[in-house]
């Protein structure tokens, strides 16, 4: 055997063994890494989904809750309004009902003397009127007020006569169709000739 062959050098076995042994070891990490990475992307992902889809039937729920929440108060809401008018209603009607419509008293009273006269009836018959000074005096000449509204002497009277005058006094006579003097009206004037004051003799 020559110098140069026997120069050459055997390959060393065993340590070419390990190495191959040590890379599919790699290998096998390496690819347990892949698949655990795998496995925990996958497991994000069907959480995340899970989550997005409880959520959105929470949200659904809540929606429907709401809506039956609104729809019940839309329910009571009209029923309050249907109870308030009927209410209503009725509170007019026994209003109505309660309620007379001004009598010729009170015409006379609040309407033609615009409450500024204290006035006194008996019978239905006005007795006496007596200004109480607040503001002024309606402009109400005696003439005037027996021409409109001697019925309210005597619903029998038909004209007046007059039959005293003495300054700010004037009395007259209330008489019935047949000229029966049914009383005496004395009235008290200011220097404008509007009455003061009034007072009624029933013959």
């Amino acid at each position: 055997m020559s110098q140069n062959e026997n120069q050459i050098l055997e390959f060393p076995t065993k340590k070419s063994l390990r190495v191959r042994m040590m890379n599919q070891s790699a290998e096998k990490k390496s690819i347990l890494s892949i698949s655990l990475a795998s496995v925990f992307l996958v497991t994000l992902v069907m959480n995340e989904w899970i989550k997005n889809v409880q959520q959105i039937q929470k949200e659904g729920s809540a929606r429907g809750v709401a809506s039956l929440e609104l729809k019940d108060f839309k329910k009571e809401y009209d029923w309050e309004q249907k109870w308030a008018k009927e209410l209503a209603v009725q509170e007019a009607d026994q209003s109505s009902k309660v309620a007379s419509k001004p009598n010729d008293r009170d015409n006379l009273v609040y309407g033609v003397l615009e409450g500024k006269y204290s006035a006194n009836f008996q019978k239905g018959q006005l007795i006496s009127l007596e200004f109480n000074g607040s503001d002024s005096a309606p402009s109400l000449k005696p003439e005037l007020f027996l021409s409109e509204y001697q019925r309210y002497l005597n619903s029998n009277s038909d004209h007046y006569r007059l039959l005293q005058k003495d300054g700010s006094k004037m009395t007259y006579e209330i008489l019935s169709n047949k000229n029966q003097v049914l009383g005496l009206a004395e009235f008290d004037v200011n220097a404008d000739g509007t009455i003061q004051s009034l007072v009624h003799k029933i013959k």
